[in-house]
């Protein structure tokens, strides 16, 4: 029988899951099952060669391992690589932790987060993949812990979230080719739109195109601030006509990047909350000087608009 050695960072994670778990010191390897579906780690990453030889030299020059997890009553969790090790040493038994886990996605869920205290860190597609998991109904993760499991950063996660969330919004209208198109870089903001043809009308628009990323958080901005669907509606046309396509790929044809960068910071500016909400004593010279030279550029390109395009409502020369 191989000597046992406990591991504490695992019971920690069994006792914070609410896992109930038995620590066997000479579990039968020939009883060990691999179940298709319950480890997290892809297979083509399981018990790296180079890694299984250099704990097998590490078995013969006397080392001690922790025990593998096993779910009940007796496939593997997490430990391909000291499992591996153990077959390649003849031995017959190797200690486990006998873990009771509810279904395959919690099992994927623990195997996520032991690799993140011991062993090889899970790959970014691994990673992805199990956070994925754990925001399905049967686990509902929250995005904090989804992001402790998989030792990813919160946003990533939340990004990974609200990318599933318009996914599944171009599922229900119908949208999903033109979605495929979109640069995952806009997902994010698409998902914010919650009306149904809205959002299929900015998903199309923006799938049929390549628009800038600002434009598209400009355009759900304005979609959900819109008081009717209606008007919803025409702030994609509206997107649509200052963004025509053309070229290779329907890339956008921008006519004067200035002037459309201006169309779409200006209406923040004027959105801006009151002048007595924007005040800070501290800043103000500075701030005042600003707002002295938006004034003076504001009134110089009144006065080129006037010039070019006289306004139709002033007075006649006598």
């Amino acid at each position: 029988m191989p000597e046992t050695i406990r591991n504490p960072q695992a019971e920690s994670i069994f006792n914070r899951w609410g896992l109930n778990f038995e620590l066997i010191p000479d579990f039968p390897i020939a009883s060990i099952q691999d179940l298709e579906g319950q480890q997290v780690r892809f297979r083509a990453n399981i018990a790296n060669r180079d890694v299984v030889e250099e704990y097998f030299q590490q078995h013969q020059n006397g080392a001690v391992f922790p025990p593998v997890v096993l779910a009940h009553p007796g496939t593997i969790i997490d430990g391909n690589t000291r499992l591996a090790m153990a077959r390649q040493a003849k031995l017959e038994t190797f200690p486990v932790y006998m873990v009771r886990v509810s279904s395959l996605d919690l099992a994927k869920a623990l195997g996520a987060a032991l690799n993140q205290v011991g062993g090889l860190r899970l790959t970014a597609d691994e990673a992805y993949k199990a956070a994925l998991d754990m925001m399905g109904e049967n686990l509902q993760f929250t995005d904090t812990q989804i992001a402790q499991t998989t030792g990813k950063a919160a946003w990533q996660v939340k990004n990974w979230r609200a990318e599933q969330e318009a996914k599944a919004h171009a599922q229900r209208t119908n949208t999903e080719a033109s979605f495929e198109t979109v640069p995952k870089t806009q997902h994010k903001s698409l998902a914010r739109v919650v009306q149904d043809a809205p959002f299929a009308a900015a998903v199309k628009l923006a799938g049929s195109r390549r628009l800038p990323n600002a434009a598209v958080k400009t355009l759900v901005e304005e979609i959900n601030k819109a008081p009717s669907e209606q008007e919803a509606m025409a702030a994609v046309d509206a997107t649509a006509r200052e963004f025509p396509a053309g070229g290779p790929g329907m890339t956008v044809v921008v006519r004067n990047a200035k002037a459309q960068r201006m169309r779409m910071v200006l209406p923040q500016v004027i959105n801006l909350r009151p002048p007595e909400e924007l005040y800070e004593a501290d800043k103000a010279n500075e701030d005042e000087k600003l707002w002295a030279e938006v004034e003076r550029v504001a009134k110089n390109q009144l006065a080129y608009y006037r010039q070019m395009t006289p306004l139709p409502f002033e007075p006649a020369q006598s």
